[in-house]
Parts: structure tokens; sequence; C-alpha cells
């Protein structure tokens, strides 16, 4: 979550002082499966930046993406719909003479002076009351000519205000100045190039209609400002001395998190989180406040939470030395990285430690077609501290809203009870070492009930606490217990079956709604979607390194998921799986999967019924979506694998629906030709 909110404060600041290189550097995403290595254009950019985006190679990168959009039919996609093709853009900017087509580029971006931060907001301040004052007028004058008209016009004075508003100075204009760092082999065909009439001192450039300036580093790199004033560029020229020597300053900063980025992906964001400390806390300070402001009665829960993720923002602005995005591309698909690093002795540091083996772990689930697969590898000592404090928040947040009174009480006693027995064993991180589940896919699909096929192993060397938990947390319900319209029983019984020479558990928990309530009634058709006909409940059995959990009462599933927890040939023996996890960071504490081609199959099954769909069929060939994560070094890494075979069915099936309207024929399609459904 840390990483998360980082990256909304910093992807969300536009770069419009160099909008078309800036372009031009998420273009150049490369695809390349090879491993890169940290862009050599960080020896030139400033220490104290504080944000840095990146690309090597620019003509090999180049290459690589148009072979990615052609076997893909992007751009085709794009100039069918009106667009503009990407790739004349991209050409546009390598194509410029003098440029090295064979080196790495950068933008980065440093604070400006105080004093003119303080102007810039003064003025950009006096701007907006100013627009205020006159729309405020213009709506006294049209309410005063038309009186019926006033509320009418006061909403439209609100719009019309936060419009101009936002189409001004931005905060990001206001308090950084942006360069460009571009390799070249000819510096003075480059400028020219640019419409430069000379090439000594700083040089007029123009780069799309905006006027700036450029200057010649030497060594085959020119920087360049797309400012309309020479300030910004003469002073971090002024600094000549920190635009070179940088690179072990950025190698240290970046850490084994930051270096394993570099070299697996082409195109990287950083952000250093020093630089940007105050404005990450001052970003949550002011989300929390208005959270705050728009909490409604009953909802008290959410400032709770909004100050948990104060708290976690601090920290990480506190202990973190970057955060960093890239994005990578290879023949079969793209993947996007985050991750952070942290200073050495910090307390999150001493947190993420440890390296993570989830193979371990997926290898004790069934392998079989899914819809969702996870794992996570809680032995580290860092990793159980936080799932810890993450139950001791939640519950405290759950037992306070449940004394709040009010429809979340409801609601909150309600979702005490049905998680009330996997909560109580989640009490228990320090006993546990990891968690893997599959939620298979249902032949039913939607009609069959989510959880009919699900599996979840727990990895434990005190599997009798767990079970104990558990039985206790349903067993105690005795006639049930009643929250609103519905009614709450759970069941357990011991040794009820033996199961691949196991003795297992039976459980249940019974969701009873008010025959005469309809809010009941659609509790019930609810919970009969998520966990089918025969409701929740399952069985549970000992293993040898923990325990197996099943979500319905089938016993052929339940015996083939203990043959597998024995044998360890599971999940991770899966070809496709194997693919995913060579694509992923090594040594995962996390992995998530999602099975694109049962969620298809369901969704296809569903469009059907609703009368759409056409002729469309799920490919043969649609592998998962992936994501890994590893908390390791002092630091983070998460990378999400999306395969080329995934976004080619997608666009099938887009097509498959395009311009469909109502199925039954008695109305006009909806707006942007959507299928109802």
């Amino acid at each position: 979550m840390p990483m998360m909110n980082m990256m909304n404060t910093t992807t969300s600041v536009r770069m419009m002082t160099l909008p078309k290189l800036a372009m031009a550097l998420t273009l150049l995403a490369g695809a390349s499966v090879t491993l890169a290595d940290v862009p050599k254009v960080l020896d030139r950019v400033p220490t104290d930046a504080a944000l840095v985006a990146t690309v090597g190679n620019i003509g090999g990168f180049q290459q690589k993406i148009e072979k990615w959009a052609d076997s893909l039919g992007i751009v085709e996609d794009i100039l069918a719909s009106g667009g503009d093709n990407p790739l004349e853009a991209l050409r546009s900017i390598t194509g410029v003479a003098g440029l090295d087509k064979a080196g790495s580029a950068a933008v980065f971006s440093v604070k400006k002076p105080q004093n003119e931060i303080d102007a810039l907001k003064a003025k950009a301040a006096a701007k907006a009351e100013e627009t205020k004052k006159a729309i405020e007028d213009a709506a006294k004058a049209a309410a005063a000519a038309e009186p019926g008209a006033a509320a009418e016009e006061a909403e439209m004075t609100d719009e019309e205000f936060n419009e101009d508003i936002n189409a001004g100075e931005n905060e990001f204009d206001q308090t950084m100045d942006s360069y460009g760092l571009v390799p070249v082999t000819d510096y003075a065909a480059f400028v020219k190039a640019l419409g430069a009439t000379s090439t000594e001192g700083l040089v007029e450039v123009t780069l799309n209609d905006e006027k700036g300036w450029a200057s010649n580093l030497g060594n085959g790199y020119a920087i360049v400002s797309m400012n309309e004033e020479k300030a910004p560029l003469e002073r971090v020229l002024a600094k000549a001395a920190s635009l070179a020597g940088n690179m072990k300053s950025h190698e240290a900063a970046l850490g084994a998190n930051g270096k394993a980025i570099a070299d697996g992906t082409d195109v990287m964001l950083i952000a250093n989180i020093p630089a940007l400390r105050a404005d990450i806390e001052e970003g949550m300070k002011k989300a929390k406040e208005e959270a705050g402001n728009q909490t409604m009665p009953g909802m008290e829960g959410l400032g709770q939470f909004m100050d948990m993720m104060k708290m976690v923002g601090e920290n990480f602005a506190r202990d973190a030395s970057v955060g960093i995005a890239g994005l990578g591309m290879g023949d079969n698909g793209l993947w996007i990285d985050i991750g952070t690093q942290f200073k050495d002795g910090t307390e999150l540091s001493g947190l993420f430690q440890d390296k993570g083996d989830t193979n371990r772990l997926l290898s004790r689930v069934p392998d079989q077609d899914f819809l969702i697969a996870t794992v996570m590898d809680t032995a580290a000592p860092g990793i159980k501290k936080m799932l810890t404090e993450y139950t001791n928040i939640s519950t405290k947040m759950m037992e306070d809203a449940a004394k709040a009174g009010g429809q979340e009480a409801e609601m909150s006693k309600a979702m005490q009870r049905l998680m009330g027995p996997f909560s109580d064993m989640t009490a228990y991180a320090d006993k546990t070492d990891g968690y893997a589940m599959v939620m298979g896919a249902t032949p039913g699909g939607l009609m069959g009930g989510l959880f009919v096929n699900t599996i979840a192993y727990s990895e434990t060397k005190q599997p009798a606490v767990f079970t104990e938990a558990f039985k206790k947390a349903l067993g105690g319900a005795g006639e049930g217990e009643k929250i609103g319209p519905i009614t709450i029983k759970g069941t357990y019984k011991e040794g009820a079956a033996t199961l691949a020479d196991v003795k297992a558990d039976q459980w249940g928990m019974q969701i009873i709604a008010d025959p005469n309530d309809p809010e009941g009634q659609q509790v019930a058709m609810m919970s009969g979607f998520i966990f089918g006909p025969r409701g929740l409940g399952g069985y549970l059995a000992q293993v040898e390194n923990g325990f197996i959990t099943s979500y319905s009462d089938n016993k052929l599933l339940m015996t083939n998921a203990i043959e597998v927890a024995k044998s360890g040939k599971g999940l991770s023996m899966n070809a496709d799986m194997q693919v995913a996890q060579s694509l992923l960071p090594k040594n995962r504490t996390l992995e998530f999967h999602i099975g694109v081609k049962p969620i298809l199959e369901t969704v296809q099954g569903f469009a059907g019924m609703m009368g759409g769909g056409g002729d469309w069929q799920v490919p043969e060939k649609v592998s998962p979506v992936s994501m890994g994560a590893s908390t390791h070094s002092g630091g983070m890494h998460a990378r999400i694998y999306v395969p080329n075979d995934v976004v080619t069915a997608l666009k099938g099936m887009a097509k498959a629906f395009e311009g469909m309207g109502n199925p039954m024929g008695d109305e006009e399609p909806m707006d942007g030709d959507s299928p109802d459904f």
C-alpha cells in the first residue's frame, strides 16, 4: 500500500514542460527479454532530482516496440477508431538528426528555488480568485435577469471554475523544473534540426511548436529545457559538476530491489523519496482531511482506515530511499514493475530482509483450471510482524464499527460472524509459515457458486491450534445468530469422513434469510451465487506440513487435495505457471494469478444466456495474468505480467460484443454501443 500511495502521488503530477520527450520515454519501451543494466544516463542525473524517467538504447527499443505493436495489431486498432498513429509520433522524435539512437535518455525534475515557488503559487492563487469573482459576477447577473435559473447557474459556476483552475498552472509546474538528457552523435546537427541558429552556449530550440533551450554537455550528451525562460537551464548548468559522476550514488539509492527492476525493464520512473517526503506527507494529510470531511454517519470506520493509511504513508516517506516503476516487454508479453528500497538501518528495512519461497506452497494445492490462485510465504519474522499488526488493526476497526450502532454496525457484526473462523486463524500469524489458495473454475459458471472448487492450504507446525480455533468459532453459534434479516449458523463435525487415509472434519456455515424480508432474500441469492446451492462449507484435514480446507462438501475434490498436499506435486508443476513464474521476481513472498481463460469462458456463457457475444469463441490458448512480489534485501519488488495472448483474447471479445444493444431488441443501444449485460 505505501508503494501504491507513492505512485498515485508521483504519477499524478504532469511533466508538461517536456511533454513530447516524456511521451517518447513511455513509447520507447523495449521488447527485449534479456536483462538490461542500470541506464548509463543516470551518471549525468543530479542526485537531488526528485523524479527521473529513463530509457536505454533508443533505436533498439523502437524496433522492438514496433514489432510488438505490429504483432498485436495495436496500430490498426487505433487508426480504425480514428486515432493517430503513435509510432509516427515516436519516429518523428527518434528521427531527429544528430540523435544517438544507441544511447540512453532521461527526463529529470528538480525543485525550483523556494522564492520562485512562493511567487508562482501566489500568482496562481490570485488568478484563481480573479477567475472565481468573474464567474460569480456573471452568475449573479444571469440570476438577476432570470431568477428561476439561479440554481442551474450556480452549478455551472462551480463547474466552470473547476475547469478553469484545472486548465491553469498545476502544482508540479509551480514547484519543479524539468530537463531532458539526450544522447547525441552530432550536437550541432541535433540543435539545428530543432531550429537553433547557433551551437554555442545556450541555444533556442523548438519542439512541436514549443519554445525551449538546449546546451552541449559534451561527451555525447545534450541537455534540453522546454521552458520559455532561460533561467531554469542556467540554474542547472551553474552546477555543472552535478551533471556527471553520479552513477554510484544512484546505484546505492536503488539498492538490490531497484537494481533488479532496472535489470528487467526498459523504461523506469524513479522517485527520490527524501526529496519528495514533505509532498508525500502533505498529500496523506490532505487525503485524511478530505475523507474526514466526507464521512457520513455510520461510516466512522473510514476515519480509522485513513488514520492507518496516513501512518503507513508517513512511515514509508520516512524510511524509503526510492520508489521505482518500470515497464518491460518480451516476445510473449509485457510486464509492469513497482518497488522500493528502504534506507539501511530503518524500521521498514528491518521488516523486509528475508527471501521467500512461494513455490513450495503452490506445490501443495491442486493443478486445476482456476479463476484465482494466490500464495503467500509468511515464514519470515518481518512478514509475521506485519500480518499480526494488520490483523490487530483490522480487528479493532471491526469492533469499533460494531459498537457504533446503525447500519454499519449491523454490517460489521455480520462480517465478523462470517469471517470469524478465518480471522480467528489469522490471529495466529506467528504460528503459520504460509498460505496457498486456488479458486477452481466451476462447471456451472456464475450459477454454480464461485467457491465450490476452492482449496486452501495452510503451512504450520501446529495444525491442531488452527483446527481447534476453527471448531470453536463454528461450533459456538448454537441455534444461530440473527443479524438483521439473516441468521448465521455454524456447524462442525469431527472425523466426519476418511479421505486419502486421513480423518477429515466437516464444517459449514448456513446463511438463513427471512422469507418475508426482501433484503434477506437478496442476501440469500447472493450467497448462492458465491457459495453454490448447498451453501458455505466443506472439509478440513491435517497433513504433515499443515492442513487443507475445502469450500464445498465434494469428497473427490478434498481427496485429491489431500493427496496433492502430501506429494507436493501440485499447481507449481503446471506449464503455464512455470512460464509465468520464470518472469516474476525471484525469491517471492507473494504470488497472485488470474485464470483469464476460465473467466472469459464464464463471461461467454453468461453473455450467451443474455443473447450476446455472437459467434466468438474463447481461444484455445489464453495464459494467466500473474503478479509476484519479493520482500528482501531491505525493500520490495513486485511485477505484473500480462501475456500477449491475453491481450489478443480480450480484443477478440471486445470486437464480438462491439455495437451490441439490448439483447431483447426493444431499446436503443447504450451509450458507446456497449452490450447491456
